[in-house]
């Protein structure tokens, strides 16, 4: 069986206003003018050798993850791991779209999971220096670097709409999975209080209200911190999208209370308060969108997208591309990050 990400999406059904389409394997840079709603056929890989799994090779930039500067939509935060697949030398950039001009906030060893950047200023993210991996902060020049968590095996950060809090996930790696809480804690790494075993932030995750969360897993429900700590369950997700796989990323779009979600096999959006969802674009495993994030400055999501190829059936070449595009993914833009040598 092939590797896959652990992250996580929302919804199936078929788009009941615009016909499922393939991505584009190979769309231009931002600025070129790509045709809205054209899209190339998207080529599924084969079966990984008999007996075994692919060799993979990563490209030298790779980039992890990507999510918009809160505040504006004109400037983003990337992960870069150097080297392929070495984490241990991974860095956080900021890149503003507008001047291109790209600054290093950390250079160290990142834990491989999303980082967040708070309405504050601080960005939030994990430092792998396992088997101590804890939450830290850091200003968005790079400045005021802080220790938030010291209790090891804490990961995937997430900033409240107000930037005074973060919710974190912290518990065993190792077996026996899913031994996991989630943690609420003041944005100096104070604790508020705990809930167990609701995966509320484990891998794709929105804070979009101030008492609630929004997850997307093997179904997508809500989380509520303050008063009633349950959870809601919005939309199960059906055999079909799940024997492909769990979703890829989640961004909560505020204007239609809806979550956009992507898998494997497309991008999804489901209706947060009739659970109602609709395929907006069908993709396959060669080619796919991972880490959402919506920005209602410029009303653009941010995506890293994943292509996959084979090309002599041994080796599986990886590359990661950030990506905007309209909400209902039309329109999509490479980014072209202009890396230092």
């Amino acid at each position: 069986m092939r590797s896959s990400c652990l992250c996580i999406g929302l919804l199936a059904a078929l788009a009941a206003c615009r016909k499922p389409e393939s991505v584009c394997p190979e769309p231009p840079s931002a600025g070129a003018g790509w045709p809205c709603d054209t899209h190339a056929d998207c080529i599924p890989l084969p079966a990984p050798p008999l007996g075994g799994d692919w060799n993979w090779q990563v490209e030298e930039n790779f980039v992890g993850h990507a999510v918009f500067n809160p505040n504006s939509g004109n400037e983003i935060l990337i992960e870069r791991v150097a080297y392929g697949s070495n984490w241990t030398n991974s860095q956080l950039y900021s890149y503003n779209l507008s001047s291109e001009v790209l600054q290093l906030v950390f250079q160290g060893p990142l834990s491989g999971s999303k980082s967040s950047w708070g309405t504050s200023g601080w960005i939030a993210f994990t430092q792998a220096s396992a088997p101590n991996w804890n939450i830290w902060k850091v200003k968005a020049n790079g400045d005021s670097l802080t220790q938030l968590t010291f209790n090891g095996n804490s990961f995937r950060p997430l900033w409240s709409p107000d930037g005074t809090q973060i919710g974190y996930e912290t518990g065993a790696l190792g077996p026996p999975q899913y031994n996991m809480q989630n943690i609420r804690m003041t944005s100096s790494g104070t604790p508020i209080d705990t809930l167990w075993n609701t995966g509320a932030f484990a891998g794709q995750a929105v804070w979009a209200l101030p008492n609630r969360t929004f997850n997307v897993f093997a179904w997508v429900y809500s989380c509520h911190w303050e008063g009633n700590p349950s959870t809601d369950l919005i939309y199960q997700l059906p055999d079909s999208i799940m024997q492909n796989g769990l979703p890829k990323g989640a961004a909560y779009l505020p204007g239609s209370h809806s979550m956009i979600w992507s898998h494997l096999t497309g991008l999804y959006r489901t209706d947060l308060t009739s659970g109602a969802t609709e395929r907006l674009l069908a993709t396959c495993n060669s080619s796919y969108f991972m880490d959402l994030d919506y920005s209602p400055h410029t009303g653009k999501l941010l995506a890293v997208r994943r292509r996959e190829s084979t090309p002599d059936g041994v080796i599986l070449n990886i590359e990661n591309d950030v990506m905007l595009m309209n909400p209902d993914g039309s329109c999509p833009q490479v980014i072209q990050i202009p890396w230092p040598g």
